[in-house]
């Protein structure tokens, strides 16, 4: 199963075995299709129409962005907030209960959950906004253009 690091700016505290810890590494995995495919549909769903509302409004992504389906997690953060189309409450709602869904790992064998997403919140917004950023771009746009591409060529 494929996964990434990824670092927090503030230490998250989560309770193991009856004793606090702390860490500031989370562990993002891949999401797998079976398990998670009507979230991850309304996410693309989303988050294409946001870019194309920019396309609209009049900005201009990156061409080399497009052509290698590679954006930074900045990037995403930037064309969600940058869209007027997109219901920005609605999207963070809804990829909160993604994230919540077996995908992001405080420890190899505990999830991460609703409440440990709000205080990852509360500590740093950013870190809460990266990290959506950096798992869409890891794992969720790659995979969207892979199928697309895929559904193109036939």
């Amino acid at each position: 199963m494929e996964e990434i690091k990824f670092e927090l700016s503030k230490p998250l505290e989560y309770s193991k075995s009856d004793k606090l810890e702390k860490t500031k590494t989370l562990t993002l995995r891949a999401f797998n299709i079976r398990d998670h495919k009507s979230q991850t549909l309304a996410l693309r769903q989303m988050f294409f129409r946001a870019l194309n509302g920019i396309r609209r409004q009049g900005g201009k992504e990156d061409d080399s962005e497009s052509e290698d389906t590679q954006m930074t997690p900045e990037g995403v953060i930037m064309a969600l907030n940058a869209s007027e189309s997109l219901d920005i409450d609605k999207f963070y709602n809804d990829v909160e209960d993604f994230l919540c869904n077996g995908v992001v790992f405080v420890d190899k064998d505990i999830s991460l959950t609703k409440g440990l997403l709000q205080e990852l919140q509360e500590n740093d917004f950013d870190d809460f906004e990266m990290l959506v950023g950096k798992y869409i771009s890891t794992f969720t746009l790659p995979s969207w253009m892979k199928r697309l591409t895929k559904k193109s060529k036939k």
